[in-house]
């Protein structure tokens, strides 16, 4: 019974730090990538602002060369030293994005209406995070008016830093010294709980061997859980039996006392 009991324990604190331990590391992972895809938006909302105070390069007759903007784009990154930097580039209506992406991403896997609508975007793909930041490109008609010639995107990638990194082993070692805890309590607490079970099945064994003097240890009066109720319920039942026998033996003297002195 103790070895059940001190299972019983161990399995149960075991589960529990399982739980826990995923749906920590689960959460932390959701939070890395949260993090990793703001700071990505963050700083392709500020390229692509960056990039927007640049103007298009555009033809003499004003109309905007998507080659020449995409190298000019590519020409800061590097001066930024950016990496898995992709760069598009749309017409006026915003309605098809062609260009360059990191790799790992595709034109498709970004939310097209919201790049449309000037929202910057992000997501993951796999372990994949990315944030794509809209801007326009425009230039001053004869009339000195801004005249905006299409739009670009910014795309950048990376990957969330790792969810666990040093806490691993600062969680490993705290549930280690829990179990090695948990261990200790469960042997106490089954020696507890099982020696009163088990001082009454010896007593029961002996009260049953016909030895009525067998008793269990009298708990104290305070105390009023199962295992006190147990040995008040073993001992009265020794009493009653031991009380059975006298007053049977008493009769049985008795009664051959009676018919002893008629016989005589």
């Amino acid at each position: 019974m103790r070895r059940r009991i001190t299972l019983a324990i161990l399995g149960a604190l075991a589960a529990a730090l399982l739980i826990a331990g995923v749906g920590t590391f689960g959460l932390a992972r959701f939070d890395s990538r949260q993090t990793a895809e703001r700071d990505l938006g963050r700083q392709a909302t500020g390229l692509a602002q960056v990039f927007e105070t640049l103007g298009a390069p555009v033809t003499g007759g004003g109309r905007a060369q998507p080659a020449l903007l995409r190298q000019r784009l590519q020409e800061v990154s590097k001066a930024l030293s950016l990496q898995d930097v992709g760069f598009l580039v749309t017409g006026p209506a915003a309605d098809v994005w062609t260009g360059e992406m990191p790799d790992g991403l595709a034109i498709a896997d970004l939310d097209a209406a919201a790049l449309k609508a000037g929202r910057t975007t992000t997501g993951h793909k796999g372990r994949l995070v990315y944030a794509a930041a809209p801007g326009v490109y425009e230039t001053n008609n004869a009339q000195g008016q801004p005249q905006r010639l299409g739009g670009f995107a910014v795309v950048l990638t990376g990957k969330p830093s790792p969810a666990a990194g040093p806490a691993v082993r600062w969680f490993v070692l705290s549930a280690f010294g829990t179990v090695l805890l948990g261990l200790f309590l469960a042997l106490r607490l089954g020696r507890r709980l099982s020696e009163p079970v088990v001082a009454a099945s010896h007593t029961a064994a002996r009260i049953a061997s016909g030895d009525l003097s067998a008793r269990m240890p009298e708990p104290d009066a305070g105390r009023r859980d199962e295992l006190a109720e147990l040995s008040r319920s073993v001992n009265a039942m020794a009493d009653t039996l031991e009380r059975s026998r006298g007053l049977e033996r008493n009769f049985l003297l008795s009664v051959s006392h009676d018919l002893r002195n008629p016989m005589t």
